[in-house]
C-alpha cells in the first residue's frame, strides 16, 4: 500500500478554497447551507459570497462531485447564483466551460452578468 493521505470530502475542499483569500473561514456546513440557500433563492449576502468564492477559487470538478456527479445540479446552482448575484457570472461561466456544460446556458449567464 502507498502512504496516500485520506480523501477529503468535496465540500471540505471547496470550503478551504472559499476561505483562502478571505477573513471569513468557511466550514463545509457553512457551504452546504450557502448552496441550499442559493438554490432556494433565499441566500443572504454572506451566503452568496461564500458560494461565489467556492466556485471562483475551487476546482470545478470538485464542485461537480459535491453536487452528486450531476451536471443538472451544477447548472441549477450556477444559474441560481448568477440570478442572485450577476457579478458572479464570470466565475459561473468559467466553471461551466471547464465542465463542458451546455453552451446556451453559458451564453445566458454571460448575458446576465453584463446587465
Amino acid at each position: 500500500m502507498t502512504d496516500l493521505p485520506p480523501r477529503r470530502p468535496p465540500l471540505e475542499i471547496l470550503a478551504a478554497a472559499a476561505s483562502t483569500r478571505s477573513v471569513d473561514q468557511v466550514t463545509p456546513d457553512d457551504l452546504r447551507l450557502a448552496f441550499g440557500a442559493v438554490l432556494a433563492g433565499t441566500a443572504d449576502p454572506i451566503q452568496i459570497s461564500r458560494a461565489r468564492r467556492a466556485i471562483a477559487d475551487g476546482d470545478p470538478l470538485v464542485l461537480y462531485v459535491a453536487c452528486g456527479h450531476s451536471e443538472t445540479a451544477v447548472e441549477r446552482l450556477l444559474e441560481a447564483l448568477v440570478r442572485l448575484d450577476p457579478t458572479s457570472a464570470r466565475s459561473a461561466v468559467v466553471a461551466a466551460m471547464h465542465l463542458r456544460l451546455t453552451p446556451a446556458l453559458i451564453a445566458g449567464w454571460a448575458r446576465l452578468g453584463k446587465g
